[in-house]
């Protein structure tokens, strides 16, 4: 009697232990991130220039790109919702003129900070840092 008063307990526990958990999903905007190409939209809520050319590649740890002039590459983390640019960003040298020159500047100084990774209701990718904010689009 004293064995069956200790073991129906013992029994209630073990068996709680085999239910089935809720499953949770792990799947969140950054996984999307991994080894896709994105195209600029917009900078700073005007137009990016040079559309078709300006754009953003994640690969495994590395990221590369388009400023609509020159090409960029590099390292880059994600953590918690924050995407960093290990600095400095290699960057192609061609003359850049008038409106891709200053997209160019403006760029390389938003990923010389943390950014803000989210995506907006649209699918779209959305990198805000502190005086910039940027809108991708997938490619593909």
């Amino acid at each position: 009697m004293r064995l069956t008063a200790l073991a129906i307990p013992f029994l209630a526990i073990a068996l709680g232990a085999c239910q089935p958990t809720e499953s949770v999903s792990s799947t969140s905007p950054m996984d999307s991130l991994q080894n896709s190409q994105w195209q600029f939209v917009s900078l700073n809520g005007q137009p990016a220039v040079q559309a078709e050319r300006s754009e953003l590649v994640f690969e495994g740890d590395r990221i590369a790109g388009s400023t609509g002039c020159n090409r960029f590459s590099g390292s880059y983390s994600l953590s918690d919702g924050q995407l960093t640019a290990n600095q400095p960003l290699a960057l192609t040298r061609m003359a850049c003129m008038g409106a891709v020159d200053q997209q160019e500047r403006t760029m390389m100084e938003m990923f010389s900070g943390p950014l803000s990774v989210s995506m907006d209701g649209q699918g779209q990718l959305v990198l805000t840092g502190a005086e910039h904010k940027a809108v991708l689009r997938r490619k593909g």
